[in-house]
């Protein structure tokens, strides 16, 4: 995962942090992602080489499913709800 690690950003007020751990657990790899005012986690398991490289774009579109998934919205109200998650994360 060092290749998609980046110098910290200046975070405003408000924005999601995420903060990731890889362990391994029965000699599979996982990583653990949490955010740091929820404390929501997301657990990826069983991750492979190809997967680490990808892992930007699994963790959005993974985040993504999850808050759709919770909310229950409908096309309109998910357009408007990736306005604001892209907005804060």
């Amino acid at each position: 995962m060092k290749m998609h690690l980046e110098p910290p950003l200046e975070v405003s007020r408000g924005a999601m942090q995420w903060y990731g751990h890889s362990v391994t657990i029965m000699r599979r790899k996982c990583v653990l992602i949490m955010e740091s005012q929820s404390r929501y986690c997301m657990i990826f398991t069983g991750m492979t080489k190809p997967d680490f490289e990808g892992f930007p774009e699994r963790f959005i579109d993974r985040m993504w499913r999850e808050v759709v998934s919770i909310c229950q919205l409908d096309d309109d109200q998910s357009e408007m709800l990736a306005e604001l998650v892209l907005a804060v994360a």
